[in-house]
């Protein structure tokens, strides 16, 4: 038996046998030649060989349509697998890849890996591949011998490939008369790629602020936003408007502010004037982003320690993308919510008949296992083949790995190995919050008070309170951190049970 999928042909959108699919191929509309021709054309080819000359067909045909885009972007990676592989005699590997597919595609985004996994060799070629095609980039980097490195690794490539482009660098190891001369060739706009310190962004805005960038690349992002202000400046050099700049920094307020107001239970009738206000900056701003050309931002690490400020939420808001805190190699993932839940139980059984087996059930902590093993039998109940992880046991994720349970059913929380120690991507497809992901927090100290969470909540429930209470908070977390960074675990646990039994301390214990 075979099947005919409507409106899933990737290149025209009609309807496509199953056999065209699993050939990787569009329908016959699109590509009119036999599937024994195509199997042929396979057979003979590599998998890109093949893809490529399956774009040719729909070329010569005139029927290249929606692939097109993917066309576009695979024979620019192509070309710049190519200049790389002339550069260094290496190939791009996988995460390089996939961070150039999504460069190629106009997006700005984050790269959190650890050293040595080749973000700056890559943020480095990019800018070469820019500058061959006459767009302009701006690489910043934390510190003068770095970017004396990348300078001169630029300078090889230029030499080795014999390019006609140009690369300047700026920087406080160079002489005063060196410097003096590159300042002069910047301010003249000799150059196809700029590399300088963060420190030369923020202390000569006024020099390349007349610039606009198809590409900034920052390697070492927490360098940069040491100085909020970058973040504004950066975003103007890809071509945003001050005044979207601003818009953006208003949205972020508004959202707390709603969220205020919200919690305070204040009249429907200020909410939704705020509600109103927030959509009708979205829209100016998604406006703006439509109707104009503006590069793209590309930011690195090893780690980041960035805190969520007002400014580096921009990010998000302007740019589409999020500077994580965790180290992130590929995700390809899409974060879909539901609106208008009334029980969430049946709307958990609903989404799991739709989407198939291979899924992750998340508990939010609070709701504790109790309503975890409610759930399980809700599951069960409607035929659903459930595993509920009350604990490790390794015979639960076999049968899950195996396919004997369809979805396996757990508590949201870092603890949790359902969470953090499972790595079976070719069977894990999908994970369900049944309810919103959350910390719990003690404050009882009769229970399992802990400083660490104590700092947590006062930094995620700053931003609600007024300018004083902000001020309060603020000297609240800093005397924490203080403490915390001089007293130990063992230490830490004598004060906490020395407040409960209400008993003194001596020494400095008893200062603290």
């Amino acid at each position: 038996m075979r099947a005919l999928f409507l409106s899933a042909c990737p290149n025209c959108g009609g309807d496509i046998p199953d056999v065209r699919l699993s050939l990787g191929v569009p329908c016959e509309k699109c590509l009119p030649i036999s599937n024994e021709e195509i199997a042929k054309i396979s057979s003979i080819s590599s998998s890109e060989s093949f893809k490529f000359k399956i774009y040719k067909l729909l070329e010569n045909y005139n029927t290249l349509n929606k692939l097109y885009s993917v066309f576009n972007i695979d024979v620019k990676l192509k070309e710049l697998d190519e200049l790389f592989h002339k550069a260094t005699g290496s190939r791009l590997w996988s995460a390089q890849r996939a961070w150039a597919r999504r460069a190629l595609a106009g997006r700005s985004f984050a790269i959190i890996a650890p050293t040595g996994m080749g973000k700056t060799v890559f943020g480095i070629t990019l800018s070469v591949y820019n500058a061959i095609n006459r767009r302009r980039s701006y690489i910043i980097v934390p510190t003068a011998i770095l970017a004396e490195q990348i300078y001169n690794k630029i300078t090889t490539f230029i030499e080795k490939l014999n390019l006609n482009i140009k690369a300047l660098r700026y920087h406080s190891v160079l002489d005063r008369k060196k410097r003096k001369e590159e300042l002069n060739r910047i301010f003249n706009s000799e150059f196809d790629i700029l590399i300088t310190t963060s420190s030369f962004l923020t202390n000569n805005f006024n020099i390349v602020s007349k610039f606009l960038f198809d590409l900034v690349f920052v390697d070492d992002v927490d360098s940069l936003l040491k100085s909020s202000k970058n973040v504004d400046k950066v975003l103007m050099l890809l071509g945003l408007a001050p005044e979207i700049v601003s818009n953006g920094l208003k949205l972020v307020d508004l959202r707390v502010k709603l969220s205020k107001i919200q919690k305070q239970k204040k009249a429907s009738k200020e909410i939704d004037s705020v509600k109103s206000e927030i959509e009708c900056i979205r829209e100016s701003i998604s406006n703006f982003l439509k109707n104009t050309k503006t590069g793209i931002l590309i930011v690195s690490g090893a780690s980041t320690r960035a805190k969520r400020t007002k400014r580096v939420k921009l990010f998000n808001d302007l740019l589409g993308f999020e500077i994580g805190s965790k180290v992130e190699f590929i995700r390809n993932i899409e974060d879909i919510y539901v609106q208008d839940v009334h029980v969430i139980e049946d709307k958990v059984v609903d989404l799991i008949r739709k989407l198939g087996s291979g899924g992750i059930i998340f508990i939010p902590v609070d709701k504790g296992m109790e309503y975890a093993e409610k759930l399980y039998r809700k599951l069960i109940e409607n035929g659903i083949s459930a595993g509920i992880y009350t604990k490790s046991k390794r015979k639960l994720i076999e049968n899950f790995t195996n396919g004997k349970y369809d979805v396996l059913v757990g508590i949201a929380s870092y603890r949790s190995p359902l969470a953090r120690g499972i790595d079976i991507p070719h069977r894990i497809r999908y994970a369900i919050f049944a309810g919103v992901p959350k910390f719990r927090i003690s404050l009882d100290i009769q229970e399992e008070f802990k400083p660490s969470r104590a700092l947590i909540l006062l930094a995620n429930l700053r931003e609600l309170l007024e300018q004083k209470e902000q001020d309060l908070v603020d000297k609240y977390i800093m005397d924490l951190r203080n403490l915390m960074s001089i007293v130990k675990g063992d230490d830490i646990k004598r004060i906490v049970n020395a407040i409960k039994q209400n008993t003194e301390l001596t020494g400095f214990l008893e200062r603290v």
